[in-house]
């Protein structure tokens, strides 16, 4: 769940000696490794690592999970008092049993997964709704507070939006031809960049910032897979 992992590859082996060589005092420092299954996935430096004999149970128990999320999702829907209004952020995709990203462990998996992209989608809607309702609630309270708290909900909004690009970024690291990758990282940008009001998505305009890390993100995709760019 490291946030900042920034690059995924599929190896034979996670095995730190199979990786760095049988010199331990070469391995770099503070890497994470499996314990439960060793040589299934190495994390270090921000770079993960993942055995390519764990992808099959790996995907197997993310779709376990997801299924397990939904039914939880359909339960908490279905039992909604009609009259009352749903505000909090709600765990779509998260495993209510395991509490595992069952969203982020498909899409590390099979990077084109619609169906994870979508509920990805779902769950950004409603977290930024969660922000916004927030805000509508010390709105009501004080303008002195209006004031503070629109700033606090516009930087929780940017770090929703920034978090989101930056996975769509490490999928994209292993899978750069994911048409759905790319189609979501283009929804997050059009609907919710800026100051992350749906009814504007048509009115955003990339900044210069934006437009030169979008061309650093095309350029690292097309160095990774040439075929075809």
């Amino acid at each position: 769940n490291d946030p900042l992992v920034d690059e995924l590859a599929f190896v034979p082996s996670a095995k730190m000696a199979d990786l760095f060589g049988p010199n331990a005092r070469t391995h770099p420092p503070g890497a994470v490794v499996s314990a439960a299954v060793p040589g299934a996935f190495a994390l270090v430096e921000h770079k993960l690592a993942v055995a390519v004999s764990a992808l099959a149970p790996l995907h197997a128990f993310a779709c376990e999970a997801l299924r397990r999320a939904d039914a939880a999702d359909l339960h908490r829907t279905e039992n909604r008092n009609e009259n009352e209004n749903e505000r909090g952020a709600r765990d779509v995709g998260v495993d209510p049993d395991t509490r595992a990203d069952a969203l982020r462990l498909l899409l590390l998996v099979n990077g084109d997964h619609m169906t994870a992209w979508n509920r990805r989608k779902r769950r950004l809607i409603v977290n930024c709704a969660a922000v916004d309702a927030a805000d509508a609630d010390a709105d009501a309270q004080t303008k002195n507070e209006k004031t503070t708290a629109t700033g606090n909900a516009s930087g929780d909004k940017k770090n929703l939006v920034s978090a989101e690009l930056a996975f769509c970024a490490l999928a994209l690291s292993k899978f750069p031809k994911a048409q759905a990758a790319w189609a979501h990282r283009r929804w997050v940008m059009c609907a919710l960049d800026g100051d992350g009001d749906l009814r504007k998505r048509h009115q955003t305009v990339p900044s210069q910032a934006r437009f030169a890390s979008e061309s650093e993100v095309a350029g690292a995709a097309c160095a990774r897979k040439r075929l075809n760019y």
